[in-house]
């Protein structure tokens, strides 16, 4: 594990490590097999936490990234789109599933999550960053409906996350300017906060079922578009309309 804290040290306290320990790192190396995911997890988060996360090219240019991370070092073994990716790092508060996503986000959703259960994180940990590294390239939209709807798919809770992940490679300011007057204003962006629910159309003489999930679904879109519909009497008379069909 010694191996390992070397690196981790030297980001946390941003020393240089000498060319003959890396020598010793490399040939080394190779012993992280015979250790434990959960300490290998503990080391690499205190990495990316420290305040020279981008440190963590140490773990590729000395052979340790092979055996600790071996899914991402093709992708590193492009220089400049590894520095990048350490660049980015920097550009983020020292929170561990934003770091953890702007590292793994390469390997696409699916291949992130199956590499953070290898390391055994926690299930919250692994779903945060499956959601950010699906969230990472995706637009999120130029109006404020559409930033609304982009935040009722991500969630309110993730979607400031997705905005710091996303503001690493790209101007976000003008969506986080509609974000904070959507959450300021506390407009409807999720089911939770719609003024009517399936009991009242239930009430209105809906059976029970998937046909209620839908006309809910139907409102919830008009909320999206205009917050000002989101009124229980607006609501209710739509759906009356809708039924009436």
């Amino acid at each position: 594990l010694r191996i390992l804290r070397v690196v981790r040290f030297s980001a946390q306290l941003g020393f240089l490590i000498d060319p003959a320990t890396e020598d010793a790192l490399r040939s080394l190396a190779g012993d992280l097999a015979y250790v434990s995911a959960e300490r290998i997890q503990v080391e690499l988060v205190k990495l990316l936490r420290s305040d020279h996360p981008d440190y963590i090219l140490r773990l590729f240019d000395t052979g340790i990234a092979e055996v600790v991370l071996p899914e991402l070092v093709e992708s590193a073994a492009d220089p400049a789109r590894a520095q990048s990716m350490a660049d980015s790092l920097k550009k983020v508060p020292p929170e561990r599933s934003l770091r953890l996503a702007l590292l793994l986000h390469p390997l696409g959703e699916k291949q992130s999550q199956k590499l953070l259960r290898r390391l055994k994180f926690d299930n919250h940990t692994i779903d945060t960053v499956r959601r950010l590294v699906r969230w990472y390239g995706q637009p999120l939209g130029e109006t404020p409906a559409q930033v609304r709807r982009s935040a009722a798919a991500i969630g309110a809770e993730l979607f400031s996350q997705v905005l710091q992940v996303q503001g690493t490679y790209r101007d976000v300011t003008d969506v986080r300017r509609i974000w904070e007057e959507i959450a300021e204003k506390g407009q409807c962006i999720s089911l939770k906060t719609l003024c009517i629910t399936g009991n009242d159309l239930i009430a209105l003489g809906m059976r029970p079922g998937r046909a209620v999930g839908a006309l809910l679904g139907e409102l919830f879109e008009e909320v999206l578009e205009d917050p000002e519909h989101n009124d229980r009497e607006y609501l209710i008379e739509r759906a009356k309309r809708k039924l009436e069909r």
